[in-house]
Parts: structure tokens; sequence; C-alpha cells
């Protein structure tokens, strides 16, 4: 599944709006030097945060998007970046937690 520029601008308002952390600059859908696609890149002052966004299928699609941010992260010789999951279940549990991935 993927989202539409506006459908991600309105997600990323919405977090703004819940956490208070202001966003500089917005880059939807940014390209890699070897044509794969990011879903969000966020420049603050002079540092790049790479954002993946996923809504929620299940533990083997999560498990598939955090390689995927492995990758973009290791494309732009990054180290840390974030991928923000959707749920739109009924009974979901919320939780916010910091992983540490190595060479996926």
């Amino acid at each position: 599944m993927s989202f539409s520029a506006e459908e991600i601008e309105t997600m990323l308002l919405e977090y703004e709006k819940e956490t208070g952390i202001k966003m500089d600059t917005k880059l939807l859908a940014s390209e890699t030097r070897n044509k794969r696609r990011m879903n969000v890149v966020i420049t603050f002052g002079r540092k790049k945060y790479i954002v993946e966004l996923k809504l929620w299928n299940g533990k083997k699609y999560e498990e598939k998007g955090l390689k995927q941010l492995s990758e973009y992260l290791e494309i732009q010789g990054l180290e840390t970046g974030y991928m923000l999951v959707f749920n739109f279940n009924k009974n979901k549990e919320y939780k916010a937690e910091w992983l540490m991935l190595v060479n996926i």
C-alpha cells in the first residue's frame, strides 16, 4: 500500500500536532541514486532524517519495512532513521519503541 503526497502531508501535520515537533522541510517520495523511492526525507538544519511510512499489516510487513529503511539509510550514508506505522485496527496497541538494527 502506498500513500499519496496529500495523505503523507496530513499524517505528518497530525504527528507534529501530537508531538509538538516542528519540521522545516519535507521532501515526499524522494528518489535514491538507484531509483528506489523513500517515503519522506526531512531536512532540519544540516541534518537529514529518513522516515519510512507503513500501514500495519502484521509483523512480516513491519519487518519488510525495517529492511527497506535499513537499505535507504545505507544508500544515504546515515545511521539513524525512523519508521512510522499507522494502525487503523479497532483494538490496536499504542507503542513507541527504539530498535537498534544491524545489517538487516
